[in-house]
């Protein structure tokens, strides 16, 4: 299959995201930056004004592919620093349409290596295959929730197809 992808490369500042989003036209940003300190709020911020200057991104999707935001925003307790303060500031911000995706934990991940693209996280996944132990967060009593890489992807593609989002200022449940 011949995919129509275009690389560029960045030093993930403010000025060449914005750069590259003005070049190639992009409406939409994404980010799949795993840091679980300031680092992940500084290069949001940086990205988010890229986003705000460009002429043609105008949405957001920031790095929140897991956790349960609704009910546990500040968990894992680095999402306290870098999450939970970002989320904030997107809910201040004017010009730019944003969304959290959460999607729970990628299904991928039970698979073995050989059948699949996700690279082994024994210490971060639940779930160690090779050594057959499982790491049953909370109570043992809390939903868990697998979703395939897939469809997650089908979801995000449907959602930048939405000719709007509508971004509200969620209220955390625990506050």
């Amino acid at each position: 299959m011949e995919r129509n992808i275009h690389v560029e490369e960045s030093d993930y500042s403010e000025s060449s995201i914005q750069t590259i989003l003005d070049a190639s036209g992009a409406s939409t940003l994404i980010s799949f930056l795993q840091a679980a300190d300031t680092l992940y709020l500084d290069l949001h911020q940086a990205w988010l004004a890229a986003c705000l200057q460009s002429k043609s991104c105008k949405r957001f999707i920031p790095s929140e592919w897991a956790g349960n935001v609704d009910d546990y925003p500040k968990l894992p307790k680095f999402y306290a620093e870098s999450r939970d303060p970002f989320r904030r500031i997107l809910q201040e911000t004017v010009g730019i349409e944003w969304t959290l995706f959460n999607c729970g934990w990628l299904m991928d991940y039970l698979l073995p290596q050989h059948l699949t693209r996700m690279p082994a996280e024994p210490d971060t996944f639940p779930i160690n295959l090779d050594a057959w132990r499982a790491c049953i967060r909370g109570s043992g009593d809390e939903p868990q929730s697998w979703t395939w890489t897939k469809d997650v992807a089908t979801a995000v593609g449907e959602r930048l197809a939405a000719p709007s989002w509508v971004c509200s200022n969620f209220v955390h449940a625990n506050e």
